[in-house]
């Protein structure tokens, strides 16, 4: 009976420990809204990621998509086979973009800054 109780309480020490360990997962909320995104050549777009987890952009090849959490960040599947990456650098936000066809664990991305004008209640 020791034996046992040594076990379970062995085995439920490894678990804590382990579930103490992992980093939050980043909110959502923090993405959640209007976004103004200029490129390196100062083209300027704008992107809306809902909180249904569909992204609209102003840009005509852009005609729609979805976002997931990936971590810290946000990542986005546009319908022409685009993915984009949000994510909170320093004090700013960028976003990175991998083009139709290109890896998304490719280090050629095309990098952008990124500015939230407003969350999902036009704040």
């Amino acid at each position: 009976m020791k034996k046992v109780f040594a076990a379970v309480f062995f085995f439920s020490l490894v678990m804590f420990a382990n579930g103490c360990s992992q980093a939050p997962s980043q909110s959502s909320d923090e993405y959640l809204g209007v976004w103004k995104i200029t490129d390196m050549n100062g083209r300027v777009s704008q992107l809306t990621i809902n909180e249904n987890g569909t992204i609209q952009s102003d840009q005509k090849s852009l005609t729609g998509g979805t976002w997931t959490m990936d971590g810290a960040r946000v990542h986005i599947v546009w319908s022409n086979g685009r993915n984009d990456f949000l994510y909170h650098s320093g004090n700013k936000f960028k976003v990175i973009t991998y083009l139709p066809g290109v890896s998304v664990d490719a280090t050629v991305g095309v990098n952008a800054d990124a500015e939230r004008v407003s969350d999902l209640a036009g704040k």
